[in-house]
């Protein structure tokens, strides 16, 4: 595999569903990624989100783990990452077709490290009048 994919999460299991059904519409005719979900004590049905739809990808793997915060998933998922490349995703980004490859093609020059793209998230509420760049109007 190319691409090691990382989500953190917590009770947000509409946005994850959205996002794992964007990266299925990747998972087939790209490189190779692995998909990690790590989740930060969901109390919603994040786990069953993720046991129906993880079975669409060839390497698939759920982590639980009751502490809060995005930094206690990403540890968690890093220790078990198998591939040269990692790939971080917040559940509410939806990647465009290609994503997978793009990563690859941008870390395939040594002398690169960091690969960030543009990122246009879907968000569940208005954002705060403090980021009009993120609402239809502003961008």
């Amino acid at each position: 595999m190319d691409v090691s994919v990382i989500i953190v999460t917590r009770n947000r299991c509409r946005s994850l569903g959205g996002a794992l059904e964007a990266l299925m519409a990747l998972a087939n005719g790209g490189p190779a990624f692995e998909l990690i979900v790590a989740d930060n004590g969901s109390t919603d049905a994040t786990r069953d989100v993720c046991d129906a739809l993880g079975k669409y990808f060839p390497e698939f793997t759920y982590l639980y783990d009751p502490r809060p915060g995005q930094i206690v998933g990403w540890h968690k998922a890093l220790a078990i990452a198998q591939a040269p490349v990692l790939a971080f995703m917040d559940d509410d980004v939806r990647p465009y077709p290609g994503w997978p490859a793009g990563i690859a093609d941008a870390v395939a020059d040594p002398r690169g490290g960091l690969a960030p793209g543009p990122i246009k998230p879907v968000l569940e509420t208005a954002p705060p009048a403090l980021t009009p760049e993120l609402t239809a109007e502003g961008g």
